[in-house]
């Protein structure tokens, strides 16, 4: 890939990103555009909402599914991060990062609890000489 290249200008494989059952040879680039608009919305909405699910919920089928689907919207928001505006790319990429963090989450459980406790003690330290400088007027 160079450095002018353009993912944009291949309108066949944008199409077959965010609007899978065309069989439209020339869509209009305002068309597409409407259908990335809408694609990266529907699929970063159910993307947060797996991510909650697999994350809160106690019933064991319920986490490993709504994990399953996670990975898959995390899936196709990858492929259609090419085709994104600036506004959209940080969209996507809020999106994927959350995913990345719930997934390091989903397979490690308890190294939640480490690094919360770990953080605890960061504030505890931070408030301590916060305090420290109140008291001797810096």
């Amino acid at each position: 890939m160079g450095l002018f290249f353009n993912a944009k200008n291949n309108k066949e494989k944008w199409a077959s990103v965010v609007m899978p059952s065309s069989n439209a040879k020339e869509i209009p680039t305002a068309t597409l555009e409407a259908a990335t608009a809408l694609f990266i919305q529907q699929h970063a909405r159910i993307l947060a909402e797996s991510i909650r699910l697999f994350l809160t919920s106690k019933n064991k089928d319920t986490r490993k599914s709504r994990y399953q689907l996670a990975c898959q919207h995390y899936g196709e928001l990858s492929k259609v991060r090419p085709y994104t505006t600036k506004e959209q790319r940080k969209i996507v990429d809020k999106a994927i990062d959350d995913f990345v963090k719930a997934d390091d989450l989903y397979r490690h459980p308890n190294r939640a609890q480490v690094k919360k406790a770990k953080n605890d003690d960061f504030w505890e330290t931070y408030a301590i000489f916060e305090m420290m400088e109140i008291f001797f007027g810096r």
